[in-house]
């Protein structure tokens, strides 16, 4: 499971940022109708990106049916004022960073490649380019792409958040790809690079992910105490299953759907009769899992034996349940002193 972007809550400082690197004078848009042009399309698109960040949308809406969505008028017209072959960086950022708003990841990993080869980008917009293009990378399936493009922009990245952000998602292409001990190492080098203030917020996804690997791993016991430190930071779980994350592949949710529901079954103070919902779920989640993975796929064997121990641990707390307590004779019988 990955975050869609690593600087997403900063992209209105971004852009204004931004606009002061790339705004040529006055005097010089006065001399070139080009200039003119390409100004009149960025301050235009910025409004229209600014504003389709902002913009609430409906879980009733049908997003096919949204004709006047701000991101479709932003690519509209930086595509009609010429982005994709400008000299210009930044409105190739703009139309990277609105065709990822709009998961066009063909084309966001085109225009955010066009912004990192141009080396009249600066290094903190190629930073950012870098970080954001692994993304559209992961979406993508292009594993090795998205973990070349992490390890840059972490050579160009001086801040604690950021670079904890980037190394768990870099984490997370390792354990697509079946490399289990490299992403165990990312994930807890992305946990040692958060600062106390960060933790709260970011700790949180990369503990239940390295839970995951510790698992996959062959440790069960290691990945249920850290989805249990996970849920110490989020006792509901919004954070993991907040919008700002997608599972890559998508059947990877079933897998993280069952060690939650295990660890709540084993960790848990709860009702017998919780415990046993929790493990049926479990059971329930790991079936999902192995009914939507590969038969070859590299975790497969690991959520079989799994499952076979959620259901003997089931079926255990359920013959227990279903065992009356012995009654003491030393005790008097009920109803009499």
């Amino acid at each position: 499971m990955r975050r869609l972007a690593s600087r997403a809550a900063f992209v209105v400082t971004t852009l204004a940022a931004a606009s002061a690197f790339a705004t040529p004078s006055r005097w010089a848009i006065a001399r070139s109708p080009e200039l003119q042009r390409d100004e009149s399309a960025r301050a235009a698109a910025e409004v229209e990106l600014l504003a389709h960040r902002h913009e609430k949308k409906s879980p009733f809406e049908d997003p096919i049916l949204r004709v006047e969505s701000h991101a479709p008028r932003a690519a509209q017209i930086l595509e009609r004022s010429g982005a994709w072959s400008s000299d210009d960086w930044y409105l190739r950022v703009l139309l990277a960073r609105v065709h990822h708003e709009s998961q066009h990841w063909k084309e966001a990993a085109a225009a955010f490649e066009s912004v990192i080869e141009d080396k009249r980008t600066p290094a903190v917009f190629r930073a950012d380019a870098l970080a954001d293009v692994a993304i559209a990378y992961a979406r993508l399936d292009r594993q090795d792409d998205e973990i070349e493009a992490y390890e840059t922009s972490l050579a160009l990245e001086p801040h604690p958040s950021s670079r904890a952000t980037m190394l768990a998602n870099q984490a997370e292409a390792f354990m697509v790809k079946g490399d289990v001990s490299r992403a165990i190492s990312g994930y807890r080098a992305s946990l040692e690079a958060l600062t106390s203030y960060d933790a709260p917020f970011l700790a949180p996804t990369t503990l239940w992910s390295l839970g995951v690997a510790l698992d996959r791993s062959g440790d069960l016991d290691a990945g249920l105490e850290s989805i249990g430190r996970a849920r110490s930071y989020d006792p509901n779980d919004v954070r993991i299953k907040g919008p700002g994350w997608f599972f890559v592949p998508p059947y990877d949710e079933a897998y993280y759907d069952a060690l939650g529901e295990w660890h709540r079954a084993r960790r848990t103070v709860a009702t017998t009769e919780d415990r046993l919902e929790s493990y049926e779920r479990a059971v329930i989640a790991w079936k999902q899992y192995l009914g939507r993975a590969p038969e070859a796929g590299p975790y497969v064997p690991v959520a079989r034996a799994r499952l076979k121990m959620a259901e003997k641990e089931f079926i255990d707390l359920s013959k227990r349940a279903q065992t009356p307590t012995p009654v003491d004779p030393r005790l008097p019988a009920e109803g009499k002193p």
